[in-house]
């Protein structure tokens, strides 16, 4: 699953000169599997596996309106 939000001027920075771009991500997975070993009696094993991650890149417009992206984005 991801969400994308873009934040134009006065966003988290609070300039009029400044579009921020904000994207979510997270996932999961699992499997179950069940082995019967006799009427009573039964293996059951799991594995799962989940991740997450969040990106914000940021553009600045110049007083020409050319847009200036900093070199690289921040993800964590």
């Amino acid at each position: 699953m991801t969400s994308s939000a873009k934040i134009v001027g006065g966003g988290f920075s609070g300039e009029t000169d400044q579009n921020s771009y904000v994207t979510s991500q997270v996932g999961i997975l699992g499997l179950t599997h069940r082995l019967l070993l006799n009427e009573t009696t039964y293996l059951r094993t799991t594995i799962a596996a989940s991740n997450s991650g969040n990106t914000y890149n940021e553009e600045r417009v110049l007083e020409d309106q050319s847009i200036r992206t900093p070199l690289g984005g921040r993800t964590t």
